[in-house]
């Protein structure tokens, strides 16, 4: 079998295994587009809720610092620096400078599953660059082959989730792709349905008949709830265009939960969208944060970069795997830089 034909099998089935995988953006971009759209009242039980969810975690500097990875197994790691003030989060956000996002989805909440870390099924990179009014998306293929950062362990990431929480899996995306991370959203199944159930189900056209998870989706327009939103989006084999197809289905729902969240027929439902993410959401991002990025970020919204999936191929040694083609991961990784203007 050729090396080509390997790696169309790998990716076909890393795409099997693959879970919603902007569900978490969704829960966040609606949580932003509240904060700045509502008014005094709703904004502070929003600011109450968001305090609940807020979680400060224990980040490696990557813009002040490396983490060296010459050797694999015995790399020597920095000291964590003071971090200098023009590079903390909240400073990147006040200062409408670009800031890197990870977007974690949990396969928690929904399906049986009831650990109470579990695995990080969708890990989501954004990066935000207000100067070009850009945002860029690149998705982290969930069997990546890598170390669990500082344990000297090899495995698929979505395993530091359940190893160390958001810190461990924080910094074993930074170590992986040598690029900052600034703030990040943590959201589960739950989290995904009780919003487009809290905000009445969201409305968006479907381009062909399909079933999946037990419900039936007519060409034309369909209006969505919660659990129906969530197969809608999960459905990819049924798809004539395969992967590409069923994320263009999850762009239409994220946009129209977004616009709806931010408008009056969204805001009527606020304490019941609050208590839909106020025990499902975990964030290092607070109110006033998210005011600022509001302000600052709303543009990016307009121009979006989707990355294609990271080229890799699959390997079995106790488990199945994904390991990441390197020259391809250094290109991405020179693109992000880029649009994160390091030196």
């Amino acid at each position: 079998m050729s090396s080509k034909k390997r790696k169309k099998t790998a990716h076909q089935r890393f795409q099997r295994n693959k879970r919603i995988v902007l569900s978490v953006f969704s829960i966040f971009m609606v949580l932003i587009l509240a904060a700045g759209g509502l008014a005094v009242k709703v904004l502070a039980d929003v600011a109450d809720t968001m305090g609940r969810m807020y979680q400060e975690v224990s980040i490696v500097d990557m813009r002040n610092s490396s983490i060296e990875v010459e050797d694999p197994v015995e790399k020597e790691r920095p000291k964590q620096p003071d971090p200098k003030e023009d590079t903390t989060k909240e400073s990147l956000v006040s200062n409408a400078k670009p800031m890197a996002l990870l977007l974690i989805g949990t396969d928690t909440g929904d399906f049986g599953r009831t650990a109470v870390n579990g695995l990080s099924d969708t890990l989501i990179y954004v990066v935000l660059n207000p100067s070009q009014q850009k945002m860029s998306i690149l998705s982290i293929p969930r069997d990546t082959y890598c170390e669990i950062y500082g344990t000297g362990t090899y495995t698929k990431i979505n395993a530091a989730y359940s190893y160390g929480g958001a810190e461990l899996c924080i910094n074993t995306v930074q170590n992986l792709l040598q690029l900052p991370v600034d703030a990040y959203a943590v959201v589960n199944f739950a989290g995904f349905q009780s919003v487009i159930d809290a905000i009445g189900g969201v409305t968006v056209n479907n381009s062909f008949t399909f079933s999946w998870d037990g419900y039936t989706f007519p060409e034309g327009t369909v209006t969505l709830n919660g659990a129906e939103a969530l197969a809608f989006c999960r459905m990819r084999k049924n798809d004539p265009e395969g992967d590409f197809g069923r994320s263009r289905r999850q762009r239409d729902v994220i946009v129209a939960a977004a616009k709806k969240a931010s408008t009056l027929a969204g805001a009527l439902n606020y304490q019941e969208l609050l208590n839909a993410v106020a025990d499902n959401v975990l964030t290092n991002i607070d109110m006033s944060m998210a005011m600022d990025m509001v302000s600052q970020y709303s543009s990016c919204l307009n121009n979006v970069h989707n990355f294609d999936t990271l080229v890799g191929y699959g390997f079995s040694d106790n488990g199945w795997y994904y390991r990441l083609d390197e020259d391809n991961l250094a290109n991405v990784r020179a693109e992000l830089r880029e649009e994160l203007e390091l030196d």
